[in-house]
C-alpha cells in the first residue's frame, strides 16, 4: 500500500492507479469555498496544486480535464468538464450518472428511458434509447 496524502475529498484519475486529493481549509464551506486539489501518482507522488472554482468537487477525472460537480447539488445545476491547465470550465453536463476517463455518461432528460455517452474531446455524443 502506498500512502497517498490526507484530504478531505478523493476522486479517481484518468490516470491507472492515480488519484485526485482535495483539500478545504479546516471550517470551510465547501458549498462555497474552493478546494486545492493535487493528483497523486500511483507511486504516491504529488502534482502541482491547482485551485478548483468556489463550490465545485472533484466526481472524476478525464482524459480532458476534471468532472467536477456542485458540492452541495444545487437544484438545476450542471456537472462541467474543467481543464485544470487553463482554469476554465468547457461542457456543461446536467444528470450525470457515471464517468470514467474516456467517457461520461448522463440523463439528458428529454426521454425517461435514454441514456446519452461523450467521449471528452469528441463533439459528438451517442444516445442510447432503451
Amino acid at each position: 500500500m502506498t500512502r497517498a496524502g490526507t484530504a478531505s475529498l478523493v476522486a479517481p484519475a484518468a490516470t491507472a492507479g492515480a488519484l485526485w486529493l482535495t483539500t478545504y481549509a479546516p471550517g470551510a464551506n465547501m458549498n462555497t469555498a474552493a478546494g486545492t486539489a493535487r493528483e497523486a501518482g500511483p507511486g504516491g507522488t504529488l502534482t502541482q496544486p491547482v485551485r478548483l472554482p468556489a463550490g465545485y468537487a472533484i466526481v472524476a477525472g478525464t482524459v480532458r480535464g476534471l468532472l467536477l460537480a456542485p458540492a452541495g447539488r444545487p437544484p438545476g445545476t450542471a456537472d462541467k468538464l474543467w481543464d485544470p491547465s487553463a482554469a476554465r470550465a468547457g461542457q456543461a453536463f446536467a444528470g450525470v450518472i457515471a464517468a470514467s476517463p474516456r467517457a461520461i455518461a448522463w440523463h439528458p432528460g428529454a426521454r425517461h428511458s435514454a441514456v446519452a455517452v461523450i467521449r471528452p474531446g469528441l463533439a459528438q455524443a451517442s444516445l442510447i434509447l432503451g
